[in-house]
């Protein structure tokens, strides 16, 4: 963990701005061996939708 060089592609949605000073929550799930998907949101309205992280295993 922690090691920036095992990031192979990130992929994500701009779904809305967030604003700096607002609280991001962050949902992230493991979609399969080393690979996740997340969205998140701000005041309940989705910020990033469709996030992809692929990892080099």
């Amino acid at each position: 963990m922690g090691d920036p060089d095992r990031v192979r592609r990130v992929a994500v949605r701009f779904a809305a701005p967030a604003f700096v000073g607002e609280q991001l929550r962050v949902r992230c799930y493991e979609a399969a061996s080393g690979r996740y998907a997340f969205e998140a949101d701000s005041a309940g309205i989705p910020v990033v939708t469709h996030g992809r992280l692929e990892l080099r295993v």
